[in-house]
């Protein structure tokens, strides 16, 4: 018997302390930066995969990639479509504004937003993984078009599946696949001149282990590299790592040049490791969009993750966001504008066994940490009194700022707020209430906005019967009120007719 209450109370504990970490889930998830549900906007002209893409002064400009379609033959693509934002974050048709030179995949895009320049770094120039180490740079026009390519100085060897930013007044190419497919270690980097011609490429003399298909940004004084692969020497295995360097302009490590990055160091990794996935910064946090995890096999994660960035360069802990993408996604690309939309575009999602290219254009409204408005919860029907019990009650709450995260419930009359509380992870929920009651309730934003708890009170209605327990005759007033059983009103003197009614 002993054994079996004390089994009970463990069971009791154990349920207690499942709400207490989901309560935890619910808030950690709701922290600022959070992204809302997923939404489509104008597709691509044609399926697309492994594109590149800037945001600059309200537009997305999309470069390069695989093209595919039914009016198309596949190829290597080399044009330059842009779409222009709107307030709501959907976009506008798809304009083909240039081409540069040679179609090619697994390219790398860099932005100057200073001199307004656009870099297209090596890339694989067929279906295979043999690479160009040609660059060329153009101006982005006012009103989205571009200037002519130009042809700048090529990078040291042809590489594919790398990244570029640029920093300062500096282009960095973080090394992917080197010339025939080997993944390989490090960075190039070169100075830009005013007129937007790179100088000569130097390697980093520090470097960090090698990798391919990451994502790569940069943020204040620090680099990132995302994830990626290992390349197939060593298996082609996944990574959930992230390694950041500090980049000043001159280093106290003696034996580095100006403008080279200190040690590559460990930061907080991600949850389950992949690569092909979409990487954005935007607002202090990171950002990770689907990708996959096993070579051979279609793309199979959707989830997004996200990570504050810290003062001191390193990340915060990762966190799931509230939605995920539609579905299983990777070789697409991320980009995120200053009204806090982040687009995902193209990429090959899984079909019939294998997977297909997408013309898909999906786009999700980052949670700011302005948001102070709570959200707000209709519960129906109202309170008060009903016709019998119990009653089928839907809670809906809306939210003006972001998306719902959670509603949470008592019906004893407690802060639904605190652990213990009936909750949904949704933003609507229908259940059956027994009354009498006292129904609370409290609907969360991704912002991590808690509603005050509303109140509404719940009975059943009672119908009070008409008493002749009295025959009192009209008019009169002499016959007294008994000293037991209903007590009952007197009528009013003068009346030629009343009801005595019993309460």
């Amino acid at each position: 018997m002993k054994n079996s209450i004390r089994s009970h109370r463990n069971s009791i504990g154990c349920v207690q302390l499942a709400i207490v970490l989901l309560c935890a889930t619910l808030r950690l998830t709701a922290q600022p930066g959070n992204v809302g549900a997923w939404n489509g906007t104008t597709d691509f002209p044609y399926w697309i995969e492994y594109p590149e893409a800037v945001v600059f002064e309200g537009r997305i400009y999309v470069f390069g990639g695989y093209a595919s379609a039914s009016t198309i033959p596949d190829s290597l693509d080399s044009s330059v479509h842009v779409a222009t934002i709107g307030s709501s974050g959907l976009l506008s048709s798809w304009a083909l504004v240039s081409s540069f030179n040679y179609g090619r995949w697994l390219h790398a895009v860099a932005l100057n937003p200073d001199t307004r320049t656009v870099y297209v770094v090596g890339g694989a120039i067929n279906t295979g993984l043999v690479g160009t180490n040609l660059v060329q740079f153009a101006r982005l026009l006012p009103g989205g078009g571009l200037s002519g390519w130009t042809t700048t100085t090529p990078l040291p060897t042809a590489i594919s599946g790398h990244k570029a930013v640029c920093s300062g007044s500096y282009l960095y190419v973080f090394r992917g696949n080197d010339q025939y497919g080997g993944a390989a270690q490090g960075y190039y980097y070169a100075p830009i001149s005013s007129d937007g011609n790179v100088g000569m490429w130097r390697q980093g003399t520090l470097s960090f282990p090698s990798r391919r298909y990451f994502g790569a940004f940069a943020y204040n004084d620090h680099f990132y590299l995302v994830g990626g692969d290992t390349g197939l020497a060593s298996g082609q295995n996944a990574l959930n790592d992230v390694r950041t360097a500090r980049v000043p302009q001159r280093s106290s490590l003696p034996y580095l040049q100006m403008n080279e990055t200190e040690f590559w160091n460990s930061t907080t990794p991600f949850q389950v490791s992949r690569w092909f996935q979409g990487t954005v910064c935007k607002n202090g946090f990171v950002y990770i969009t689907g990708g996959k995890t096993t070579p051979g096999f279609p793309p199979d994660r959707s989830d997004v993750q996200f990570a504050k960035i810290r003062v001191d360069g390193s990340l915060d802990t990762w966190q799931t966001a509230a939605a995920s993408l539609p579905t299983s996604l990777s070789g697409h690309a991320c980009v995120a504008d200053d009204a806090g939309h982040i687009y995902v575009i193209g990429g090959d999602y899984p079909f019939g066994g294998g997977y297909k290219a997408t013309a898909g254009v999906l786009y999700s409204t980052i949670q700011s940490a302005n948001d102070t408005t709570p959200p707000k919860t209709q519960i129906s029907p109202a309170a008060g009194p009903q016709p019998s019990s119990p009653i089928n009650v839907t809670l809906t709450a809306s939210d003006v700022g972001g998306a719902v995260m959670s509603i949470r419930w008592t019906t004893n009359g407690d802060d639904p707020r605190n652990p213990g509380a009936f909750y949904t992870i949704a933003s609507s929920v229908s259940f059956s209430l027994p009354i009498p009651a006292t129904l609370r309730v409290s609907a969360r934003d991704a912002a991590g906005n808690d509603e005050v708890p509303q109140t509404a009170k719940f009975s059943v209605t009672t119908t009070h019967p008409v008493s002749d327990a009295f025959d009192w005759p009209v008019g009169s007033l002499s016959k007294p009120v008994p000293s037991s059983g209903p007590k009952c009103e007197n009528p009013a003197a003068g009346d030629d007719w009343y009801i005595a009614q019993c309460f």
